[in-house]
């Protein structure tokens, strides 16, 4: 019987990796989950071009993701989401996905 032990040596890193890895992206996704809510009135360029602030979000009961393009966050008005459910009047706020010149078809691409 032939000896392979570089295999069982390469079995047993390629298991810690993975487990590495998965447990690595679950820190991640906890600390997403963490900080969203004072991530999302903070104008992030991750929040525009990633999608894991996105998806963690849209996975909390009290936010609302208002995607939009240049309406929502050129004029400063008292009556921008944002700003009005800031303090959780009615039990949610808003997080604002939007950038400049964004169309929403930009969007739905990204």
């Amino acid at each position: 019987m032939k000896r392979t032990p570089h295999l069982t040596a390469g079995f047993i890193s390629v298991t810690i990796l993975v487990a590495a890895m998965l447990g690595f992206n679950y820190y991640a996704e906890s600390l997403e989950a963490s900080y969203i809510n004072a991530l999302g009135p903070l104008d992030l360029a991750q929040t525009r071009n990633g999608s894991a602030l996105q998806r963690a979000a849209i996975q909390q009961p009290d936010l609302l993701s208002v995607y939009g393009s240049s309406e929502i966050t050129m004029i400063a008005t008292n009556y921008q989401a944002n700003l009005f459910f800031s303090t959780y009047p009615t039990g949610f706020t808003t997080i604002d996905i939007a950038n400049l010149g964004m169309s929403s078809i930009t969007m739905a691409q990204n």
